[in-house]
């Protein structure tokens, strides 16, 4: 009756060592998760520090690009209207000079003309000349 007594106490320590270390091993368990835990929510806090450092570096590009090309932009169409503005006086010249040309030519005939008739009258003149002589 003490054996079995004693077997008794034996199997009830047995079962409560059992269960402690079971406890044991899932408190530590438990401690593992937690810590592995806190460590994902470090990493995840990190990730998150990072995305936020890389939209505002792409804020501050997409800012400069739209700055770089407004200012193209601007350049572009300064340049046209430059273009525009040397198209307009390259056009205006050429009428010009096709005007003066005009007039130069009616000058030259006109010259031209009356340099004849002054040359006819000259050689009449010396023709009548030559006639008295």
């Amino acid at each position: 009756l003490e054996m079995a007594e004693k077997a008794k106490e034996d199997k009830e320590k047995l079962e409560s060592f059992k269960a402690h270390l079971t406890i044991n091993k899932l408190r530590t368990r438990v401690d593992n998760l937690e810590r592995d835990n806190e460590d994902y929510k470090n990493r995840i806090k990190h990730l998150l520090s990072e995305i936020d450092s890389i939209k505002q570096k792409d804020g501050d590009l997409i800012t400069h690009q739209k700055r770089d090309i407004n200012g193209l932009t601007q350049r572009r169409d300064f340049l046209e209207q430059e273009l525009k503005s040397e198209r307009e006086a390259m056009q205006n010249f050429k009428e010009q000079s096709r005007r003066e040309m005009e007039e130069l030519r009616e000058k030259m005939s006109y010259e031209i003309t009356e340099l004849k008739t002054e040359l006819l009258s000259k050689e009449s003149k010396l023709d009548i000349y030559i006639k008295f002589e």
